[in-house]
């Protein structure tokens, strides 16, 4: 069939089959080419060749409609609007176009099964259209999967009993026309050793995104930029950047490999980042909101945002907030703001553990486990409603090695690891703090609470073990290895430890509350004691 206008089609046996037409389009329908039907009646648009259509070349607007083979050029729109229900690869298959503006169809309604999403192209020859969607719902069972370097435009795309899945490599979702995308589905990526990353820009995802990788991934899988995730954003084994994103969930990203993980300038309710190899952990610039309705387990505290760093690799945390519901300070309160592990833990406005705030947590400081990697001064935990620099609490294990020394200022308070019981993954054994060749400086006026402490004699001998003098010292233990005693209390390392240490440890107007004071090999010197 061969027309000078445009064709409409409607009722029940519409076909268009083997069409030329080469006027511009219907006003009333936009397209050159317009076939509807009474829902559930098939209609039929086969072999068909729609050429300077204008606006879009077909468009359909039922259901059960068939669109296939159809040749589609120089549409102003795109070659074709496809609504109603249809299934990509069984009743919308085989159709080329050129010339299209994009040369894809757009994509509305329900689509049965999930597809394979291709992007628009045109080589200048009959080219398989692409796909693009403004309102989209695919109903499974199926998946909607992505290709690697794809740029998939979608406007509201939802997925009902399927999954939408990145797993080929880096993909980037974009709104449609101009707009944000909104994806209404959990995404699944893995990026392969040659992907640069999967990208959300501009966009919403209204469920997990979830990122799963091998080691040797060289550049991240996932980048989040300018987007809103409705739920939870995960990785395992990957190196992931999330930036710049509204995540209405919480943040976790788990790896193993050499690379980085990246969290920066986010909005969320949690962020965990754990490397367990000698790849580095970045968080910084990002605002945590704790929820009123938060977890609450008195043996495992939620934490707002927590680095662990436990393979060797760098860990900053730098000008992060969090801030909590208002809480009342204590274990069954909301949550400890932070916590950061590290083998070189740098602290202060120089240091890679810097400017962070707080406010209205159940405990507004910052977990330190790890080893100094420097001097370092303690800083209190304040408990107040108004945003304020985080103070410290020492971890399950804290050690101040021969090249640092931690001062405590006159009238600070700290807190151990038994204040709140944080359960966070880590390769130290619960050791409190472990003065291992370097010193731990006590000012007068201190208050320690639920904090054992470990003081370690020079292997070498004659060393200064250190001194505690006018502190209240509450539910807690103080220790004097000699050398060649394990570190805790398990006994000596070798059978032949270290003569006894000439140097005593120091205690003088120790006040306090369950505390208690043991000697391992190496002698003490005890005045004035109330406890």
């Amino acid at each position: 069939m061969t027309a000078n206008g445009p064709i409409g089609a409607s009722g029940a046996d519409a076909a268009v089959n083997n069409s030329t037409v080469t006027t511009t389009c219907n006003p009333e329908t936009n397209a050159a080419i317009s076939v509807s039907a009474d829902e559930d009646v098939g209609t039929a648009v086969a072999s068909g060749d729609v050429a300077h259509g204008g606006c879009y070349g077909i468009v359909v607007d039922a259901a059960d409609d068939v669109v296939t083979d159809n040749e589609v050029h120089d549409a102003t729109h795109e070659a074709a609007h496809i609504t109603g229900q249809f299934s990509i690869g069984t009743t919308v298959s085989g159709n080329t176009g050129t010339g299209n503006h994009p040369n894809a169809a757009l994509l509305s309604g329900e689509e049965l099964g999930g597809f394979a999403w291709v992007p628009p192209s045109d080589t200048g020859s009959l080219t398989p259209w692409g796909y693009v969607s403004d309102t989209l719902l695919v109903r499974g069972p199926g998946t909607v999967s992505f290709s690697h370097g794809q740029d998939a435009q979608v406007g509201h795309l939802g997925v009902h009993d399927a999954t939408l899945d990145a797993t080929a490599g880096a993909v980037t979702l974009d709104g449609y026309d101009g707009g944000d995308a909104i994806v209404g589905a959990n995404l699944t990526t893995n990026a392969k050793p040659s992907a640069h990353g999967v990208e959300l820009a501009h966009a919403t995802v209204v469920g997990d995104v979830s990122v799963a990788s091998v080691a040797s991934v060289t550049t991240p899988p996932l980048v989040a930029d300018q987007a809103t995730i409705r739920g939870d954003v995960r990785g395992t084994s990957a190196a992931a950047t999330v930036t710049n994103t509204t995540v209405d969930g919480k943040i976790r990203l788990d790896a193993d490999g050499t690379q980085d993980l990246k969290v920066s300038n986010n909005q969320t309710e949690s962020i965990d980042l754990w490397n367990k190899g000698p790849g580095g952990l970045v968080a910084d610039k990002n605002t945590v909101t704790v929820h009123a309705d938060a977890p609450q387990n008195p043996t495992e505290v939620d934490l707002g945002i927590n680095a662990a760093g436990t393979g060797g690799g760098p860990v900053k945390l730098i000008d992060n907030e969090v801030i909590g519901p208002a809480k009342p300070f204590g274990p069954t309160g909301d949550a400890a703001a932070m916590s950061v592990t590290s083998s070189a833990l740098r602290l202060g406005p120089t240091g890679n553990v810097t400017g962070n705030t707080v406010a209205g947590n159940g405990g507004d400081f910052l977990v330190l486990e790890g080893t100094l990697g420097t001097d370092a001064t303690w800083k209190s935990p304040q408990q107040t409603q108004d945003q304020h620099d985080v103070g410290y609490a020492v971890g399950r294990s804290l050690t101040i090695p021969s090249a640092a020394t931690l001062t405590i200022p006159a009238d600070a308070r700290v807190y151990g690891p038994g204040t709140f019981p944080v359960d966070i993954p880590t390769n130290y054994e619960p050791e409190g703090l472990e003065v291992v060749g370097g010193d731990l400086t006590v000012a007068p006026g201190t208050t320690i609470s639920d904090l054992d402490i470990g003081f370690h004699a020079d292997s070498k001998g004659g060393a200064a073990a250190g001194s505690i003098a006018d502190t209240a010292f509450n539910r807690g233990m103080i220790s004097y290895f000699a050398p060649g005693y394990d570190y805790g209390y398990y006994g000596p390392a070798s059978a032949t430890p270290t003569p006894m240490s000439t140097t005593p440890l120091s205690i003088d107007g120790l006040v306090g509350t369950g505390a208690q004071i043991v000697s391992f090999g190496a002698p003490l010197q005890l005045d004035n004691l109330d406890i």
